[in-house]
């Protein structure tokens, strides 16, 4: 069977169109990034990682590291589409794996240098660089215009992930340390004000050790804001938690036989600070609280006897 040039020439232009069908079949595997139930596992990790090692990541910070995953995940399949492409071309002479030495290399070794290329091509490094990393192409023929294509792609894929890193890096920044930020704003604001007011030194520093007590783990939030958004079960859960030292301490409330009763008195509680000196309440005035001490001494003085007679403790109640 003889055939003529044109005859040679399409069918050798089939093959090569064939060739490049077979790359489109690259889609399917996109098929594998949904990674709907990873994400899940992946938020659970997180949250049992901060809640053992007290930490916070913030979502920048987490939108950040999924950056990077994703950069890595890119240049692989960019890596292996650009080697994939000359394999299919048969490696030509000025391609990059041809100049670069790597057509006989094991598996390993072409797998590296094409994941690096890729990488470098994201970051718009090594057109100076050994054929390796950079386009080696100077030529008009097919395959140089692919390999132009492929590197541009990289350079633009590389450019979009730049802008992406740069925006998550700022966010990161703004969102550092919410918490912290706001108390050390708040005390800022009222250092501002007992300035202004020119408060006595005395009670000045009474006010920041309220603070100081109060806020000690650094961090500002509004309680009663956050509990209230929640369903009334786990606003009850959380509060026998947070009170959970005092209704141990309590006789009357860890001995009691009736949970509802604890229930109902630990969703009442309300903490309240007292420094030395002060008068919870006085001799003679009509009381609507109940107090139970979590910590400290507490002295009962009576007008009668002008004498204090009796202190009690953590522990205790009154009112």
């Amino acid at each position: 069977l003889i055939l003529s040039d044109e005859e040679t020439l399409g069918n050798f232009k089939a093959t090569k169109a064939l060739k490049l069908v077979r790359l489109l079949r690259i889609a399917k595997i996109l098929r594998i990034l949904k990674l709907s139930k990873l994400s899940v596992l992946i938020a659970k990790a997180k949250d049992e990682f901060e809640d053992y090692y007290q930490l916070h990541f913030d979502e920048a910070s987490l939108a950040m590291g999924r950056l990077f995953l994703s950069l890595l995940v890119l240049a692989h399949w960019l890596g292996c589409i650009n080697f994939m492409v000359a394999r299919e071309f048969d490696f030509p002479e000025e391609s990059w794996v041809a100049q670069a030495g790597l057509v006989h290399a094991d598996a390993s070794t072409q797998y590296a240098w094409s994941y690096f290329k890729a990488l470098a091509a994201m970051i718009g490094i090594g057109f100076e660089a050994p054929p390796i990393v950079n386009t080696t192409c100077m030529e008009r023929t097919e395959w140089c215009t692919i390999e132009h294509w492929i590197t541009l792609t990289c350079l633009y894929i590389g450019s979009i992930f730049y802008a992406l890193l740069i925006s998550s890096v700022s966010a990161v920044m703004d969102n550092l340390d919410i918490g912290g930020k706001a108390l050390a704003l708040k005390i800022w604001s009222l250092n501002e004000y007992l300035r202004a007011k020119k408060v006595p030194p005395k009670v000045k520093q009474k006010v920041r050790n309220f603070y100081r007590i109060k806020y000690g783990e650094g961090k500002l939030y509004d309680e009663k804001d956050v509990l209230k958004t929640l369903p009334p079960q786990l606003e009850e859960e959380i509060k026998m938690f947070n009170h959970r030292t005092l209704l141990e301490e309590v006789p009357l409330l860890a001995d009691a036989q009736n949970e509802t009763f604890t229930i109902r008195i630990a969703t009442k509680l309300s903490p309240r600070l007292q420094f030395s000196g002060e008068i919870i309440f006085e001799e003679d005035m009509i009381g609507h609280e109940m107090f139970f001490i979590e910590q400290g001494i507490v002295k009962i003085y009576s007008k009668f006897q002008n004498a204090v007679v009796k202190s009690i403790a953590d522990g205790t109640c009154h009112g």
